[in-house]
C-alpha cells in the first residue's frame, strides 16, 4: 500500500488557487482543535493524479504556518461513495462527528497532528523561535491542567466519592493536545533534531539553511547507518503523483 505521510491533498487542492486553500489557518500559532477532515475538498483533482503515480493512501495534515496546526487525516485516495469526508477515512481514531469517544469495540488506532518548531511559525507572525516555544508552553500548560483535573475526578470517582464530584472535567477544544499526554497521538514534526526516522524529500532538499550540506543521496547513506527512512511529497510543494519515482 504505497502511502504519502505528509501530504495536503484536499486541504490544498489542485488547481491551487486561493479559494481552495485550506493548508493553513491565521488564527494564531496553537491550534490543537483543527481538523483536516474539515477542511478536505472531495473534488480535488490531486486524488487522481496522486493515484496515477501509484499511491493510493496520504496522511493529510494541516500546513506548518502555526507551532500546533490541527489534527490529521488518514484518507484513501478514492471517491467516497457518500460524497463525504468521512467516506475517505481510514480506520478514524474515533466516531466521526463533534465527538471525541473511542470506538471500545476495534483496536486502538492513534491520533495524528502536526507540530512545527521551525521558521515558519516565526515568520507568518512575526516572531522568533522563543516565541513559537512560548506558544507551545502555554498551549500544553493548559492541557496538563484539564489532564490532571481528569486524573483527580477518576481518582475519586473509583473510591466512590461522589458527594460534589460534578461533572468530568473536559474541553473539545483542548481534547486532542490532552491526548498527546495520554500518548494517544502520534506528532508529525517539523523540526531539524535526530529522530528515529528521517522524512526527507528527494531532489528538493537543498531549500533550507539546515540543509546547507544536504544530498540526494542522505536516504541512502541514513538507511546505511541503520537509520530508517522515510520519503513525503509534502503535496503540492512536491507533486504526490512521482514520490515513487523519487524513491
Amino acid at each position: 500500500m504505497p502511502a504519502d505521510d505528509g501530504s495536503r491533498p484536499g486541504v490544498n487542492s489542485a488547481p491551487s488557487l486561493r479559494g481552495a486553500s485550506d493548508g493553513n489557518s491565521r488564527k494564531g500559532p496553537i491550534l490543537p482543535w483543527l481538523r483536516a477532515l474539515d477542511g478536505l475538498n472531495t473534488h480535488d483533482e490531486a486524488y487522481r493524479l496522486s493515484a496515477s503515480g501509484g499511491v493510493t493512501t496520504a496522511l493529510v495534515l494541516p500546513g506548518s504556518a502555526n507551532a500546533i496546526g490541527g489534527q490529521g487525516a488518514v484518507i484513501k485516495l478514492r471517491p467516497p461513495t457518500d460524497r463525504s469526508p468521512t467516506g475517505m477515512l481510514l480506520e478514524s481514531p474515533y466516531e466521526t462527528g463533534n465527538t471525541t469517544v473511542y470506538d471500545p469495540t476495534s483496536h486502538f488506532r492513534f491520533r495524528q497532528m502536526k507540530h512545527a518548531c521551525g521558521e515558519n511559525p516565526g515568520r507568518v507572525y512575526s516572531g522568533t523561535r522563543m516565541d513559537t516555544i512560548w506558544a507551545f508552553r502555554q498551549g500544553y500548560e493548559k492541557a496538563w491542567q484539564i489532564r490532571d483535573a481528569q486524573d483527580a475526578y477518576c481518582v475519586k470517582a473509583r473510591n466512590g466519592q461522589w458527594s460534589g464530584l460534578g461533572e468530568f472535567p473536559e474541553d473539545l477544544q483542548w481534547e486532542a493536545l490532552v491526548d498527546v499526554l495520554r500518548g494517544r497521538v502520534k506528532l508529525i514534526q517539523n523540526i531539524a533534531g535526530k529522530p528515529p526516522a528521517a522524512a526527507l524529500f528527494a531532489t528538493h532538499s537543498r531549500y533550507k539553511r539546515e540543509s546547507y550540506r544536504g544530498s540526494e543521496f542522505a536516504p541512502r547513506i541514513l538507511a546505511d547507518a541503520g537509520i530508517h527512512v522515510v520519503m513525503k511529497s509534502d503535496h503540492p510543494v512536491l507533486d504526490s503523483r512521482f514520490l515513487l519515482f523519487e524513491v
